[in-house]
Parts: C-alpha cells; structure tokens; sequence
C-alpha cells in the first residue's frame, strides 16, 4: 500500500493539475472566482438575515420567512428541472446573480415582515438559475476525466469562502457597523434616513452593502469577454452534456 506521504503526494499533483487544467480555460475559472464572490456575499447574508428580522419580529415570524425562502428555493429547483436555463449559460448565472444583488440591496431598507419575505422567496428562486447554469457549464466545458478533480477544487474554493463570510458579517455587525447605526452616531446620521436608525438597522445597511458589492463584481464579471462567452468562445468537451 502507498504510503501516506505518498498520498498526501499525490492528492496535491492533482489539485494542481487540476488548477493548472482551469488555468487553460480563464473564462470557467475566471466564473469559479466571481460565483466564489458572490458565494461569499449571499453567505455573509445568511448569516444576517435572521438577526436582522429579530431585530422587529418574534422567532416565529422569522421562522416563517425562512420557511418562506425554502418554499422559493423548492419552486425555483422544480421550474430548473423541466427548463433547465438559457441557452446561454453565463447570462443565466450573471443575470440571476445580478438580479439577486439588486434585491439585497433593497430587502433591507423597509421593516416589514411581507416586504422581507418576498424578497427571500424570489432569491431562493433566482438561486438555482445560477446554480444550474454553473454546474452544466463546468459539465460541458471540462473534460470527463478531469471532473472529479476539477469539481473537488471548485467546491474547496467556495466552501472556503462561507466560514470566513460568516466571520467577516459577525465581527462587522457587530463591532462597526450597529454600534454607528444608532441614534446620534457616525453612519446614522449619514444612512439613517433612508435605512432607519437604532437596533437591526446597522445590520440592515451592511446587507446593502453587501448587495452593491455583488453589483459591481458582476458588473466587472461581464465586462470580462472571457467570462462573458465562456459558454460559447470555448469548445465543449463532452458532446453528450453539450445538449443538454
């Protein structure tokens, strides 16, 4: 038997075969690197989005938004069975994720429990949009024999990215941005009449802030020609997945 050296080894030749493969492919890698971003965004947000209810609701009430999310998310997973998304898969997975960084900049400036839970059934609707554009995309354009290392790589890459939104949206919650929401202080005078002032509304402007972050990274995303036409500039590798 190998030794485990040996392994460890050779598990590392093949993350970097795997990363060098991509390399060869900027505009698939360039998109791992932008759904890797907005992972991270949308992370950062779940993390916040149930103390930011609290902040005006009851656990019941914030219960039911996030029942609600799950019901969007459910019917967004069974329209992306029977339709499977655009032809073009990039402007699916750019324009969902456009679309969802609009919406996170706006669910938070009202404390309504409708408004919020609205808004939460339509993202987890978009959500699958983008995430099954990604995952036919990467299926067409990377070779069979290059998928179990290719896709172990992608996932490292994004699960990476959710502990440290968790981190990052916990630490700026609450050290800078509630305690510069409340009344009289920095931020509150500044953002207060548009997104309130007091409890839960430096949580809200953070999200905000969140959202136009994940604007201007798909705005630069689709900037990038190799990014945007990565569906169509570059040659599917697998026929079979190709029609699909």
């Amino acid at each position: 038997p190998a030794k485990p050296a040996d392994t460890q080894t050779s598990v590392w030749e093949e993350v970097k075969e795997a990363y060098r493969f991509l390399k060869s492919k900027p505009g698939v890698l360039g998109g791992l690197y932008l759904f890797t971003l907005i992972w991270f965004n949308v992370s950062a947000v779940q993390a916040l989005i149930t103390p930011l209810v609290l902040s005006y609701a009851s656990p019941s009430e914030a219960g039911l938004i996030m029942s609600v999310a799950g019901v969007g998310a459910l019917l967004g997973g069974a329209v992306m069975m029977g339709w499977k998304g655009p032809e073009r898969r990039m402007y699916g997975i750019l324009g969902a994720a456009l679309a969802i960084a609009f919406i996170l900049v706006l669910l938070p400036v009202y404390s309504s429990l409708v408004w919020i839970g609205f808004w939460a059934f339509v993202i987890m609707a978009l959500a699958p949009v983008a995430t099954v554009c990604s995952q036919t995309l990467w299926q067409r354009k990377v070779p069979v024999h290059f998928h179990g290392r290719a896709f172990s790589l992608r996932n490292t890459i994004m699960k990476a990215a959710q502990p440290a939104a968790f981190l990052s949206a916990g630490f700026l919650y609450q050290s800078v941005f509630e305690p510069l929401m409340k009344e009289g202080a920095l931020l509150a005078n500044i953002f207060g009449p548009i997104w309130g002032i007091g409890e839960g509304r430096g949580i809200a402007l953070l999200i905000s802030l969140f959202g136009i972050l994940s604007i201007v990274i798909v705005l630069m995303a689709w900037s990038i020609r190799a990014i945007r036409t990565a569906d169509t500039a570059l040659p599917d590798e697998n026929i079979s997945r190709a029609a699909t």
